[in-house]
């Protein structure tokens, strides 16, 4: 089943540009005066940096109701559980050492917090809170590592096995 493989690798690749494009691109580099930057407010606020979990959606339902959770809430969430469920699913498939929950959550958070950590140096270079670094995208990113994993496990028992050639 080499044509599976084959089939499965491009597209993995096609999914870790998607991941550089929706989580990086355009990278913005501000070259101006840094006086304003550096006169902002707390440097949380500066670099577009949330710590507490949920705050938004909590902050946003308590100021003007629950009808404030809207579309992009919803794809916020959802498009945060579902950026590494292919990640970790094509990694256990072919990394028999990540196949185990323990192993699968640590994978998934130290790709979630270098996503972040890159947007944050981002925020830096960019002198504004361009992308927001959001505990959020941390946890729910992680959650869909974790799915990922879980995803494998169905798959593995029936057809991936097989298509893959893995043991």
């Amino acid at each position: 089943m080499l044509l599976g493989k084959e089939v499965i690798n491009n597209l993995f690749y096609i999914y870790l540009l998607l991941l550089i494009y929706i989580t990086l691109i355009p990278i913005n580099i501000y070259f101006g005066d840094k006086s304003q930057f550096i006169n902002n407010t707390s440097l949380t606020r500066r670099l577009g940096i949330n710590l507490i979990p949920f705050y938004d959606y909590y902050s946003s339902v308590k100021a003007f109701g629950i009808e404030t959770i809207n579309i992009y809430f919803i794809r916020s969430i959802i498009g945060n559980i579902l950026l590494l469920i292919p990640f970790t699913l094509y990694l256990c498939s072919y990394v028999s050492k990540i196949r185990t929950i323990k192993n699968t959550l640590l994978v998934s958070f130290i790709i979630s917090l270098s996503i972040e950590l890159l947007q944050l140096v981002e925020n830096y270079l960019n002198k504004s809170p361009y992308r927001t670094v959001n505990v959020d995208d941390l946890i729910l990113n992680t959650l869909g590592g974790i799915l990922g994993y879980f995803t494998f496990k169905v798959l593995y028992k029936t057809k991936l096995k097989a298509i893959l050639n893995i043991t």
